[in-house]
C-alpha cells in the first residue's frame, strides 16, 4: 500500500514538474520507488531482485546528480509497461508456462483444457496490450508536447491498463463461467499473490 501511495505522488509529482518546471518532489520520489522495492524483496529474501533495486537506485540518483532528472522521468513509464511486456511474451516461449496461466493456476489450483487455452490466449494479449502502450509512450516521449506526453504516461497509460484487466476479466466469465468472479475479489486475491515467484515460475 506504500508503494502504491508513493508511486500516486510520483505521477503527480512529475505533472507537477512539468507544469512548474519543479523537479525536486518528482526526484525525491523517483529515488524513493526503487529503495522502497529494493527493501521490500531483501525482506522477502529476494536477493537478485534486491540488488537489481539497489543498483537502479545508485543509477538514478547518479543521474539526478548529474542534472540528468528531467530526463530520468521519462523512463519509469515506459519502463514499466516494456518489462511487463517482455515478461508476458516471453512466458509464451517454449518450455515455458504463459504468465497469465501461472497466476491462475496460484490462485484457483489446476486448470482443464479450456482454462489453460484461454489463459495463454490472454498471455498473449497482454503482451501485445503492453508492447502496443510501450511504443505509443515512447512516441509521445519524443515528439509530442511534454504536457501531452505527462498526461498520457503518468495518467492515461493506468487507466487504459486497468480498463484492459476489466475487460479481460468480463471476457473470462463470459468464456469460462466457472471462473466468474467480482472486481473486488480478484483485486484482493491478486494483491495476496507472490509477484516474484509468479514471475520466477516456481
Amino acid at each position: 500500500m506504500a508503494g502504491l501511495l508513493v508511486l500516486l505522488l510520483y505521477l503527480i509529482a512529475v505533472h507537477y514538474g512539468v507544469w512548474t518546471g519543479e523537479w525536486r518532489p518528482a526526484m525525491v520520489l523517483l529515488l524513493a520507488l526503487p529503495l522502497m522495492a529494493a527493501l521490500e524483496a531483501g525482506r522477502r529474501g529476494y536477493l537478485p531482485a534486491a540488488a537489481l533495486w539497489s543498483t537502479i537506485a545508485v543509477l538514478v540518483a547518479v543521474g539526478q546528480y548529474r542534472g540528468l532528472g528531467e530526463y530520468l522521468v521519462h523512463l519509469p513509464p515506459l519502463a514499466i509497461p516494456a518489462g511487463l511486456a517482455v515478461a508476458f511474451a516471453v512466458s509464451l516461449g517454449p518450455g515455458q508456462t504463459p504468465l497469465v496461466t501461472r497466476i491462475a493456476t496460484r490462485m484457483d489450483g489446476d486448470l482443464g483444457e479450456r482454462e489453460r487455452r484461454y489463459t495463454r490466449g490472454a498471455t498473449l494479449a497482454w503482451a501485445a496490450f503492453l508492447g502496443l502502450m510501450a511504443v505509443a509512450t515512447l512516441a509521445l516521449s519524443l515528439f509530442a508536447p511534454p504536457a501531452i506526453w505527462s498526461l498520457f504516461a503518468n495518467f492515461l497509460n493506468y487507466l487504459l491498463i486497468g480498463a484492459f484487466m476489466l475487460a479481460e476479466l468480463l471476457l473470462r466469465g463470459h468464456l469460462l463461467p466457472g471462473r466468474r468472479e467480482g472486481v473486488l475479489p480478484f483485486l484482493r486475491r491478486m494483491g495476496r499473490l507472490d509477484r516474484q515467484r509468479v514471475l520466477r515460475g516456481d
